[in-house]
This record gives C-alpha cells, sequence and structure tokens, in this order.
C-alpha cells in the first residue's frame, strides 16, 4: 500500500491513507486530498502530510497502542512517510546552508562559497 501510496501522490510530498493519517495526527499535520483511485484498492480516502505539529527535534515518541487495522494496513505506509519526512528536512536543511553560503558577500563583493556546518 505505501508503493500505491507514492505512486498515486504528488511528486515532492508525502501521501497517506485515512489510518495513517488519523494514528499520526497528534504528531503531524495533514491536508485531504479526497478519494483517490488506488490500484487494487480502489477508491481510498488520502492525506498530504503538510508537516509536524512540532519541531521534529521535540516530537515525543508514540505512548499508545495502535488498533490491529492500523498495525496491518499503515506500518508500512508510516515507515516510508516517515523515511521520506526523514530525507526531505535533511534536503531542506542542506539547501537551506547552500542559499545562506550563497548569499553571505564578503568584503570583495564576491559571493562566499564556503559551506557553513550547521
Amino acid at each position: 500500500l505505501a508503493s500505491r501510496m507514492e505512486s498515486t501522490g504528488i511528486p515532492g510530498k508525502i501521501q497517506v491513507t485515512k489510518e495513517v493519517a488519523d494514528f499520526s495526527k497528534d504528531e503531524f499535520t495533514f491536508e485531504s486530498r479526497g478519494m483517490v483511485h488506488v490500484k487494487g484498492k480502489g477508491e481510498m480516502e488520502t492525506f498530504m502530510l503538510t508537516g509536524p505539529k512540532h519541531p521534529l527535534k521535540d516530537l515525543a515518541p508514540v505512548r499508545r497502542r495502535p488498533s490491529r487495522s492500523v498495525l496491518r494496513s499503515g506500518k508500512t505506509s508510516l515507515m516510508t512517510s516517515l523515511r521520506n519526512l526523514k530525507s526531505s528536512k535533511q534536503i531542506l536543511d542542506t539547501k537551506i546552508v547552500e542559499l545562506e553560503s550563497y548569499l553571505e558577500e564578503d568584503t570583495t563583493g564576491k559571493i562566499n562559497t564556503r559551506r557553513r556546518d550547521g
């Protein structure tokens, strides 16, 4: 199902099932995408991950036990979504450092090309 969520999703965005969105709603925000035809599953309500509710470093571990249906249908999709989110954060962090470095001009007016550790 995680593969179907990715293949029917929007490039650069993370699409999840209703079950995953419901399970993760305390930690992440989602936007309904509505009903999407998913090959082998039919019409499914899907959601786009819009971001964490809290800064990523402050995310508390999930302490409640998920239902069996969430474990069966959502575990793989949730793991894929979380890996994609982590990868996206790393890419964004790298781009921010690159842009900051590019925008910093030294006293000669040349663009500073050195990278800052952050």
